[in-house]
């Protein structure tokens, strides 16, 4: 089954306007008002203060994971429910620890089997124009070339491993798949759609960085107020979107 672009990106931004996904934002706000508080207890506070906010991140961290998993299940059946929250979750989030991993490192190493020819190539043709007479050569245009060439390569790899992986999540979280089966069907789900998933995957992006952008803008201001833009505002808001959007390719590419 082919997926729609411009579908996916409507129900990623769609899920705004649903009980779910604004339930969702409240969430999200919640844990991430939490850890900021806790960022500022770590840097102004005594010893003793330090301590409750590590122990405040800790569990912000934890809340998080739990809420991420929850937000999947909920946008599966359209419905908030505590026990999508509380039950079920050890083996979710080890399983989707280890796949996280597992894609990470997967992508990580591909990505560096392309760019490491290129990079030793770039190298050599440096080496080679540092004899000459101090301009840049045919040798050291050519290394440049080759560099420039593995680093586009490699980025190319590491963001095609973390697309044909990207499924393996909602499915430990919603169908309480094992890891390793997670992964082997969103290999095979993700299969003939995997420029669909980077493009509605991008599009969303964008949006997110734009605003990040203003949040960073802030900064440069008052640092406080920029920070507070982005885990207050942005991080709350988009993670809502970017889990309706896992959902909709989990559901949108059945396993055939």
């Amino acid at each position: 089954m082919a997926l729609d672009v411009s579908e996916a990106v409507k129900t990623g931004f769609g899920s705004l306007k649903t009980d779910v996904g604004q339930k969702l934002i409240g969430i999200f706000f919640l844990i991430q008002a939490v850890n900021f508080g806790s960022t500022f207890i770590i840097e102004t506070g005594s010893t003793a203060l330090q301590l409750l906010g590590g122990l405040l991140i800790t569990v912000s961290a934890l809340a998080s994971i739990a809420a991420t998993i929850g937000g999947l299940r909920s946008f599966r059946e359209n419905m908030i429910g505590r026990d999508f929250f509380t039950d079920n979750l050890l083996w979710p989030f080890a399983r989707t620890l280890g796949a996280n991993l597992t894609t990470g490192i997967f992508a990580y190493l591909i990505g560096a089997i392309f760019l490491l020819p290129a990079f030793l190539a770039a190298l050599g043709g440096t080496t080679a124009s540092s004899v000459g007479a101090g301009a840049l050569s045919g040798a050291s245009i050519t290394g440049i070339a080759l560099g420039a060439l593995g680093v586009i390569l490699g980025f190319a790899a590491f963001i095609y491993v973390i697309i044909t992986l990207i499924l393996a999540q909602p499915l430990i979280a919603i169908d309480d798949k094992r890891m390793f089966q997670a992964l082997d069907e969103s290999i095979q789900r993700t299969k003939d759609n995997k420029l669909s998933i980077f493009l509605a995957g991008i599009a969303v992006l964008i949006v997110y960085f734009l605003l990040a952008m203003i949040g960073g803008l802030a900064s440069v201001a008052n640092e406080q107020i920029g920070a507070a833009l982005i885990q207050l505002i942005v991080v709350p808001i988009f993670t809502p979107i970017f889990l309706a959007l896992l959902n909709h390719f989990s559901e949108e590419l059945p396993l055939e």
